[in-house]
């Protein structure tokens, strides 16, 4: 650890109208365990603020542990420079994001730090533990739309070619190769942390994923609506053409794009079997297979589907 610096990693949490996530999210980080100091930055996204007051009941008891939580405000809704703003707002070697909806394992920080130490890694990303509300559907919770996020069998440690900002380490450093870090094009769409993994793995720099740093994100009922998740199917592959074709040039975004397109239609094919046994969940599985082929076709003639606020 640099002695210059009084915190060795700024943890920081971009959070817009979730009041009782916010409040998990920050009680879990405040009962983070760890071998080195670290700082809790909460930034509200929003012109008109209302989270200060849950900030200002938990830092007594971050103060009792040592762990300065600050609370400011980034008015204009965009998440890239919301995530900009908290880097200009730290100065610790290392920027850990979670999201504001997600908890954290009580070693999760130091299953980072661990991980990045033994790989000298530029990022390390953890792994995302969903649950769900016992009502929300089980066509829903089995279809491809979870499992395409949901955990596998994967290495407890091992490379990784992109990274998403929420349970993520990052060396401070890397916030310098590019102003500003974090593309506020994409701050209304979503894609830009996978824009700015890219950007850096084009440079060189090292990405590793550790199932061992777990974060829980527990879904909320709005997710269970079939609109939500095929949205989400057309915006995502959306975005990745927009960032491959911005770093990697035409021909790597058009193989991509065939890619992707064999995916959908294989996952069209491989789901109609399931019309008869599971027929929502297959249903879904279509009709998300659908939505990620039209995304694709979309960003290929330049369309952009907002994402966010």
């Amino acid at each position: 650890m640099n002695s210059t610096y009084s915190q060795f990693v700024t943890i920081a949490v971009c959070t817009r109208n979730r009041p009782a996530e916010l409040r998990a999210c920050l009680e879990s980080l405040i009962g983070q365990k760890t071998d080195f100091p670290f700082e809790i930055l909460c930034v509200e996204n929003d012109a008109e603020p209302k989270m200060e007051g849950i900030a200002a009941e938990l830092r007594e008891s971050a103060e009792k542990r040592g762990i300065p939580l600050r609370y400011l405000v980034q008015p204009v809704q965009n998440i890239g420079l919301t995530r900009n703003f908290c880097v200009a707002n730290s100065e610790s070697p290392f920027v850990a994001f979670i999201d504001d909806d997600e908890y954290a394992a009580e070693d999760w920080l130091q299953q980072l730090v661990n991980v990045q130490k033994q790989t000298d890694a530029d990022i390390v990303t953890g792994m995302v533990y969903y649950e769900f509300p016992d009502e929300f559907p089980q066509s829903v919770r089995h279809s491809n739309v979870y499992a395409l996020y949901t955990q596998k069998n994967e290495p407890e440690i091992h490379p990784q070619g992109g990274a998403d900002a929420n349970a993520t380490l990052y060396r401070r450093e890397l916030f310098t190769l590019r102003e500003p870090a974090f593309d506020p094009e994409y701050g209304r769409t979503g894609g830009g942390d996978y824009e700015f993994a890219l950007f850096l793995l084009c440079r060189g720099k090292k990405i590793f994923k550790t199932t061992l740093a777990r974060v829980f994100e527990i879904q909320p009922m709005k997710r269970a609506r079939w609109n939500w998740h095929l949205e989400r199917q057309f915006r995502e592959p959306s975005n990745t053409l927009r960032a491959i074709r911005k770093h990697c040039g035409r021909v790597p975004a058009f193989r991509f794009i065939l890619r992707r397109l064999g995916c959908g239609i294989r996952g069209v094919l491989g789901n109609l079997p399931r019309l008869f046994f599971q027929p929502r969940a297959a249903l879904l599985n279509i009709l998300g297979a659908f939505c990620a082929m039209a995304g694709i076709l979309a960003a290929a003639l330049g369309f952009k589907k907002r994402g966010y606020f």
